[in-house]
């Protein structure tokens, strides 16, 4: 029994530091205030523009999607190398995801699309799954270009 116990747990997030609340912070500028979720990407691969443009038709204006190269000055905590490793997601209430958790977040907005989320959330398994691929998906872009371009026929 009490090894089931840990798959109960809330799904972890981080929450982005303000220096106004954290005293610890390193931070020195404040945050910026948003409106509605900001995904941050790398614009530089062409991958991620790929299906940012897609996800842009799936998600409307529900979310601002910004180029770390654009976002890094804003969130000086967190290393260029986390934002070319993938995609952020910053609530308006400050909470900070990556990866496939990020994904489904986002896409969420999307009534149609929540199960995705549902499932990351409730689904110790597909979590660990998901989040696998994405950083797989990540460590080889080129050829998940080539493998879309292939299936898409873009």
């Amino acid at each position: 029994m009490g090894r089931g116990r840990k798959f109960n747990r809330p799904i972890r997030t981080r929450q982005t530091n303000h220096p106004e609340t954290n005293s610890n912070s390193r931070n020195t500028s404040t945050m910026p205030s948003i409106q509605r979720p900001r995904l941050i990407w790398d614009e530089d691969c062409e991958f991620c523009r790929v299906w940012i443009t897609y996800w842009r038709t799936l998600t409307g204006d529900s979310i601002e999607y910004t180029p770390y190269q654009q976002a890094a000055a804003d969130y000086p905590h967190i290393p260029l190398k986390d934002f070319q490793a993938s995609v952020h997601l910053m609530s308006a209430d400050g909470t900070h995801t990556t990866g496939a958790h990020a994904v489904f977040s986002s896409l969420s907005c999307r009534k149609q699309l929540r199960w995705l989320l549902a499932l990351y959330a409730h689904l110790p398994l597909f979590r660990i799954i998901t989040e696998a691929l994405y950083r797989n998906v990540a460590s080889h872009r080129g050829f998940y270009l080539k493998l879309t371009r292939l299936i898409f026929r873009e």
